[in-house]
């Protein structure tokens, strides 16, 4: 029996016995006692300072005995660090059994053999006559059986086993669940919850009015009340008629599952399924209990209902979905694990998995029509809100899928969700990677994932995502192309620096500074690109002179005004400080009138950027990710006015509703501010 939750204080007890300076006990306990689940649960958890050689006979099958010297002998031998000598007689069991007691003492462990089934064992000889006398201080025997069998002749008169105050004979009684399962109403809602999951009163009163067969709905609240402690949990308000129960852990489910059978659980099926097709037939309506959305797919599943599953999200649930939840992200989710499962299954289930896709993609036309008008920001925007399915299902459509994955995995890793954070570096690599063609464009993003990796303690994978964006960097893009190559070089570069790679680091910068020193026309504003990054790589005193000197004396002012920037986070403020003095001092220089009146929009962005740098704007904490993402396009837009656009004000004010119709919807705030451009 598996209900070891319920048994704590028998598992408490045999814990101890396995430290004590007792040497046998024998516990006995009926078919459905749990003794088998505490040994099983004994052997593969014992306590820290216990050593555990576990064997569980079998009586359906031949060879016991054999089978025991030998796994016995084996494990022992690994205890002692030792090849496991040949098995030739039975005193090598013995020797074995007698070296890795006197080691347990002398490390100040404890060595436990269990065995379970002995009244199993009609060969001769038997395991009972195996079993070790002698256990020394620190050795234990734990024997374990339905009955008291007789004990066989071949064990010695003087052996453990023939004497009760050497071994200790302790009786189990029947597990509660067993006993509580020998009531038929009880039976009959356990068995509901054991295949349905976690249920409601009044979703069991209707699953079990669905089931049909006599049953008194009318009980299912007093078994709920009368069930002994620690054999349901419950998840919910448990003041409100919203309180859910189900089994207390999984191995009461699976137990449960075999004590009613497979005809009864057939039966909790079929009322599973009538109970949700009458909501289905009514199209989903909104009083569909939270069941049928959240928990029915996963009974489906586990019923192998692949029909039922592949039929289940109809236009009138998904539409249901999105008034639950205001957006579309669930339902996205849950065609994409019914898309999952049918890929996993033999069954031909091409036309339903098409039907599926159709529908999902209609989930996601619109962003993905408007794919520009998307950025990677807003995504990543919802994602350090916690809508991580919202988060998903965006970044699975939009242009810059590589992107977003790494702005999310980035919110992951600030979260400490390195979990969900590997997964997003995953999926951004494989994106990147499967897409040659763009390459170039994808490297920053994995030189990103590599920082988040690495921060995330992969740092084998980092050091592979480093080698790989570097590798796809120097992949050329269609000409000109040597200024993209640059900057991402740059970037790389920075990555390897911040892993703690600095010799990588100042070799990949160099590469890119000579290819942004040949971009033809492009050279100076690759330079201004690359700028920054150079600077934290070599430091502000070494890139003032091994940095490529740009051309125009513009690009010469944001130069310096990129080295600022790129000093500032390493070396302090007074480093940045510095080099924007003399970005001002390049400005002063230049002859009036400067032509097409640049430079002066220039510092005043350079001002703009450096003192960002060293404090930058707080964001609200309840903006919606539209009013981010539009105010992150405001901050980097050249020449832009003092005040924030529309949408941002718009935005703050409606963010406690981050999709409100009409007010921040896309349409509104780009038809009101014209962002993006």
């Amino acid at each position: 029996m598996d209900d070891v939750r319920v048994r704590d204080g028998e598992l408490a007890e045999l814990e101890a016995f396995a430290r004590s300076h007792e040497s046998y006990r024998w516990l006995i306990g009926p078919p459905g006692s749990g003794k088998t689940a505490l040994a099983k649960r004994l052997a593969a958890h014992p306590p820290r300072d216990v050593d555990v050689v576990s064997f569980f006979a079998s009586g359906a099958s031949g060879g016991q005995t054999r089978r025991f010297r030998q796994e016995v002998h084996d494990r022992l031998a690994a205890l002692l660090g030792e090849t496991a000598p040949p098995l030739s007689r039975p005193s090598t069991l013995d020797d074995l059994w007698t070296r890795a007691c006197a080691r347990a003492e002398a490390s100040g462990r404890h060595l436990l053999l269990l065995v379970d089934g002995l009244d199993g064992d009609h060969e001769s000889p038997p395991i009972a006559a195996l079993l070790p006398a002698a256990t020394g201080s620190h050795g234990h025997v734990l024997v374990l059986s339905r009955a008291l069998p007789r004990i066989p002749e071949a064990v010695p008169r003087s052996h453990p086993l023939r004497d009760e105050r050497r071994c200790p004979r302790v009786r189990l009684t029947a597990s509660p669940l067993v006993t509580v399962l020998a009531d038929p109403d009880a039976r009959t809602v356990l068995g509901a919850l054991a295949v349905g999951g976690p249920l409601t009163a009044d979703d069991l009163e209707a699953v079990l009015a669905a089931r049909g067969g006599g049953t008194d709905v009318h009980e299912v609240r007093t078994v709920l009340r009368t069930v002994p402690s620690g054999l349901l949990a419950s998840r919910g308000d448990t003041d409100s008629s919203q309180e859910r129960f189900e089994l207390a852990d999984d191995a009461m489910r699976r137990e449960t599952v075999a004590a009613i059978g497979h005809a009864e659980t057939e039966r909790h099926r079929g009322a599973l399924r009538a109970w949700a097709e009458q909501f289905a037939n009514r199209a989903w309506p909104d009083d569909t209990p939270a069941y049928l959305l959240d928990h029915y797919p996963a009974a489906l599943v586990a019923g192998a209902d692949i029909a039922a599953l592949a039929a289940l999200p109809s236009p009138e649930r998904i539409a249901l979905w999105q008034r639950r939840v205001g957006h579309p992200a669930l339902a996205w989710q849950e065609i994409t694990d019914v898309l999952n499962v049918l890929a996993a299954t033999e069954a031909d289930s091409l036309g339903e998995a098409c039907v599926l896709a159709m529908r999902r993609y209609r989930l996601t036309e619109r962003p993905g029509h408007v794919s520009f008008g998307f950025p990677p920001a807003l995504p990543v925007a919802w994602a350090e809100q916690g809508e991580w399915i919202w988060a998903e299902c965006l970044a699975s459509v939009i242009w810059h899928s590589v992107r977003a994955y790494t702005g999310m995995a980035e919110a992951a890793a600030r979260r400490g969700d390195t979990e969900r954070a590997h997964r997003y570096v995953a999926r951004a690599r494989a994106i990147a990677l499967d897409d040659p063609a763009s390459g170039v464009w994808n490297a920053p993003s994995l030189a990103a994932l590599a920082r988040t990796a690495h921060a995330c303690g992969a740092r084998t994978t980092a050091s592979e995502l480093l080698q790989e964006a570097e590798h796809i960097a120097c992949v050329a893009p269609p000409s000109p192309g040597t200024d993209l190559m640059a900057v991402a070089l740059a970037a790389v570069a920075e990555a390897h620096l911040e892993i703690g790679d600095r010799a990588d680091a100042l070799r990949i910068l160099g590469t890119a500074e000579g290819l942004a020193d040949r971009a033809g026309g492009r050279r100076d504003d690759t330079l201004v690109d690359i700028a920054a990054r150079s600077a934290k790589v070599r430091g502000a005193r070494e890139c003032v002179h091994a940095f490529p000197r740009p051309q125009g004396a513009s690009a010469q002012i944001r130069v310096y005004a990129e080295f600022a920037r790129g000093v500032v986070h390493e070396e302090g403020t007074k480093a940045g400080a510095g080099l924007l003095r003399i970005a001002e001092q390049m400005l002063d220089k230049l002859p009036a009138p400067v032509p097409d009146a640049t430079e002066a929009a220039v510092l005043r962005a350079v001002r703009e950027r450096f003192f960002a740098v060293l404090a930058p704007p707080p964001r609200p904490r309840r903006a919606c990710p539209i009013g981010l993402s539009a105010y992150v396009w405001w901050k980097r837009r050249p020449g832009r006015a003092g005040r924030a656009p529309p949408a941002w004000r718009i935005c703050t004010s409606c963010s406690t509703a981050p999709l409100k119709p009409g007010i921040c919807s896309t349409a509104s705030w780009t038809r009101r501010c014209g962002w993006p451009r």
